[in-house]
């Protein structure tokens, strides 16, 4: 009796496999193409949400301005402000100018960790928006400068 069980219980534990994997939809992973496609489409997304003076989001504007810049920059067709010929070459332009109208001098000397003035004339920069955070924001900010 207690084979039969065992038998009953293993039959259905497979039977349950082979029923639940034939019900499971085939995937089949992006194209290159599709994946680009996508990427284009989000960029000019981005495009219709600008603000006027340049930036994008609703807070931490220097943060989001530099990751859409960024986007940009990245993108596979490379979109970058010097690109006249580039359609959004306005966006990534005016993107640019609001990080650097949020840039600040700051005086800076040897901290513990070692001296950050590379070049000895005692000014580091930061960048900074009403939100606030510039530990948060410069990063970014100079990451889409970079690749500016």
């Amino acid at each position: 009796m207690k084979k039969v069980i065992g038998f009953l219980v293993l039959a259905s534990v497979f039977f349950g496999m082979i029923i639940s994997s034939a019900r499971m939809p085939t995937t089949y992973a992006a194209s290159q193409v599709d994946i680009n496609i996508a990427i284009e489409k989000g960029l000019a997304y981005l495009a219709t949400t600008q603000a006027a003076d340049g930036h994008w989001g609703g807070y931490y504007y220097v943060a989001s301005t530099a990751m859409a810049v960024l986007s940009y920059e990245n993108a596979p067709n490379n979109h970058f402000a010097w690109n006249l010929s580039d359609p959004y070459h306005t966006n990534v332009q005016k993107g640019l100018d609001y990080l650097f109208a949020n840039a600040y001098v700051q005086t800076i000397g040897v901290q513990p960790a070692g001296d950050p003035d590379t070049n000895g004339n005692g000014k580091g920069i930061y960048f900074y928006d009403p939100w606030g955070q510039t530990v948060y924001q410069t990063p970014m900010a100079l990451m889409a400068i970079v690749a500016s």
